[in-house]
């Protein structure tokens, strides 16, 4: 019995034994369950942010390509654009290329906004009176005391050749040209009264003979509109170059009231007379035929009155007044 009893005792603390293991076992893997839920719920959730995320990166790539698009798209217009642009140069380098004769003094300085060289026939008028040397009247005073050679070398002097030049290498290509030089008498330069603006020989004689020419004299307005109204056929567009309004006339003036003793008796004229005169010249001898008239001015110091005057001219024929920054042509 005694030995039944132990064998029975051994066998039950035995048994408990495996009894603790077991559920230590079992909480362990409770816990380890508990743990992984947990972790299933982390991951879940950092899956869900994931989702999210890739959800807004798919949308950030979409606008990206969009984006992109409208950005190529953008660049083939440009592309287009400054292809378009390059020929319009390309033609314009072309043009200027074109120039019937050479003349590296005038350049290609084109800024001046409005002022277009057209028409069919087209005539300067250049004006050579003593005062086109410079721009203030002590310097004109004393170059008129100087040699030909200082008197062409005065700075307005040259800036008027220079003009003529640009115009006459502007000249449309079907058109022809006549150039009329005055002071106190009328001229014109060159071996015919219309040169073709595309024959060389001629426009290049017109250089030759404007390049000749020495400031002097009066300013008699009315001797170049009456010689320009001699031409055949007419002129459509006339471009004056002047620096003021004219000094004398052709004949005595016959509404200028006190200004009309002034005239063969003295060397000076003031302000209103030279704007009476100019009323008078246009009155007597304005171009006929609907010509249009353009009007360079290189001011004169003291003769303000004359921009007005000759933008009236201008404006009432379609044509325009304009004076050139210092640096032009």
């Amino acid at each position: 019995v005694i030995l039944i009893f132990l064998i029975v005792k051994h066998n039950v603390d035995k048994g408990a034994v495996e009894v603790d293991v077991t559920l230590a076992e079992l909480e362990t893997l409770e816990n380890r369950e508990r743990q992984l839920q947990k972790e299933l719920q982390t991951t879940r959730r950092d899956n869900a942010e994931e989702r999210a995320r890739g959800a807004e990166l798919a949308r950030e790539l979409r606008a990206i390509r969009s984006a992109t698009a409208a950005l190529e798209r953008q660049a083939a217009a440009q592309k287009q654009s400054n292809e378009e642009l390059q020929d319009s140069v390309d033609e314009a380098a072309a043009r200027r290329a074109a120039d019937v004769v050479a003349d590296e003094d005038t350049g290609e300085e084109e800024y001046l906004i409005g002022l277009t060289v057209a028409g069919e026939r087209i005539a300067i008028l250049l004006d050579r009176s003593a005062s086109m040397t410079d721009g203030k009247l002590v310097d004109v005073i004393v170059r008129k005391t100087r040699d030909a050679a200082r008197k062409r070398a005065g700075p307005k002097w040259r800036r008027a050749q220079k003009t003529v030049r640009w115009l006459l290498n502007r000249a449309p290509r079907q058109s022809r040209v006549s150039l009329i030089a005055f002071n106190d008498k009328a001229e014109i330069l060159g071996a015919n009264a219309w040169n073709d603006a595309r024959d060389a020989s001629a426009i290049g004689a017109l250089f030759t003979d404007v390049a000749k020419l020495t400031p002097t004299g009066a300013t008699n307005l009315q001797t170049a509109l009456e010689r320009l109204r001699k031409l055949r056929p007419r002129a459509s567009n006339v471009y004056l170059i002047t620096d003021g309004l004219p000094t004398e006339a052709v004949s005595k003036p016959s509404r200028l009231g006190k200004c009309g003793s002034l005239f063969g008796k003295s060397n000076t004229i003031s302000g209103a007379c030279r704007e009476s005169l100019f009323r008078e010249t246009l009155q007597k001898s304005a171009p006929r035929g609907g010509a249009q008239i353009n009007v360079i001015l290189f001011p004169l110091e003291g003769d303000p009155a004359a921009a007005t005057h000759f933008w009236k001219w201008a404006a009432a024929t379609g044509g325009m007044m304009m004076t050139p920054a210092p640096g032009w042509p």
